[in-house]
């Protein structure tokens, strides 16, 4: 009985050998199996990829041996540049610079003064019906009858005209000269003393007269209508010019903070970018080194992806803003800064005192 039971614990113990030595044999290999893949993949996957110049090459196969052409290969283009704009010309920028330009050359302000302008030289045109009016009319008749000498006569009668504000009066002065030598024109100017011979008659007369309504037209009239209507336009375009000047100066401000935020913004974005490479760079020396599988790539590659078009929708947002900034200092749109980089120079203040 003792031995059959030794012949058993036997049997038992050798059959527990086999089947520890089998085990770890499946897992040693099993083990070395994916270390094997990885170093295999990252050999055959990790080469650099070499873009030979092919353009206008020629290549030659066993199956066609007439040569053929190949595509001309897509040139890489800098992420960070932008279109239509020169990065070795820059112009720094304050705001109080940038303030003073949109004062001098902004269109809106110029469109707002010119009103303001026009307003004041419509009043002065209204103005002018109260300056005095100095008129002079000569006149000279040749007269000539078959059996009589020819007869010459001259005339020349001046007057001063001028509307007083105050009462809607005015007042003319009046200074006439005649010489004639009409005999029935004589009998006229000489109450029918009619000189004999070919001696000419001279007539002056001098006249001042008043005008002053009393009733109707006397505190106003269309004249001052009008002047008080002009005067009360002028307040108003000088108004708009004073509100369209604050805002165009608030614009500014805000272009310039926005594209200080635009910038700053663009600098994180590269940064983010630049930790993406360098990720990117370990990951794959741990692939390399077989403790990180190929998989890992993929993910930080598409990581990579969404930080450069993080860069390029940050760099067209520094467009938008800079763009902005120009349409409010630029006058001309010919003008050489469009293509020029503004650098702004000041920096945001923050305080936590109450206002």
């Amino acid at each position: 009985m003792i031995n059959k039971r030794k012949i058993l614990f036997g049997f038992l113990a050798l059959n527990l050998l086999i089947f520890s030595n089998l085990f770890s044999t499946v897992a040693q290999e099993t083990a070395e199996k994916p270390e094997q893949i990885a170093v295999n993949t990252i050999k055959e996957t990790d080469k650099p990829a070499v873009v030979e110049d092919t353009t206008d090459s020629e290549i030659k196969t066993d199956s066609n041996p007439e040569p053929v052409k190949t595509a001309e290969p897509t040139k890489a283009v800098s992420i960070y540049k932008r279109v239509g704009v020169d990065p070795t010309q820059t112009n720094s920028l304050t705001l109080d610079e940038a303030i003073r330009l949109a004062l001098t050359n902004n269109n809106d302000i110029e469109i707002a003064r010119d009103d303001v302008k026009i307003a004041e030289s419509s009043l002065r045109s209204l103005l002018g019906i109260y300056d005095g009016v100095f008129s002079v009319s000569p006149n000279i008749d040749f007269n000539r009858t078959t059996g009589q000498p020819s007869t010459k006569d001259i005339r020349v009668n001046s007057d001063f005209t001028k509307l007083i504000r105050p009462g809607g009066g005015n007042y003319r002065f009046f200074y006439n000269n005649i010489r004639t030598e009409n005999a029935f024109a004589q009998a006229q100017a000489s109450q029918g003393n009619i000189s004999g011979g070919s001696s000419a008659l001279f007539s002056t007369s001098v006249g001042f007269t008043y005008t002053q309504p009393l009733a109707r037209n006397f505190k106003v009239d269309q004249n001052r209508r009008q002047i008080k209507i002009q005067r009360k336009r002028i307040a108003q375009s000088d108004a708009d010019f004073r509100r369209r000047t604050i805002e165009i100066i608030a614009q500014v401000q805000r272009a310039y903070w926005d594209l200080v935020f635009a910038l700053r913004d663009q600098q994180n974005r590269i940064a983010n970018l630049n930790l993406s490479k360098e990720n990117l760079r370990q990951v794959e020396a741990r692939i390399e080194a077989g403790s990180a599988a190929p998989l890992a790539r993929a993910e930080v590659a598409t990581e990579l992806a969404n930080r450069e078009s993080d860069v390029l929708v940050a760099t067209q947002q520094v467009s938008i803003a800079e763009n902005a900034l120009k349409n409010l200092l630029l006058k001309d749109p010919t003008a050489t800064e469009w293509s020029a980089t503004y650098v702004p120079t000041d920096s945001p203040v923050f305080s936590l005192d109450p206002v």
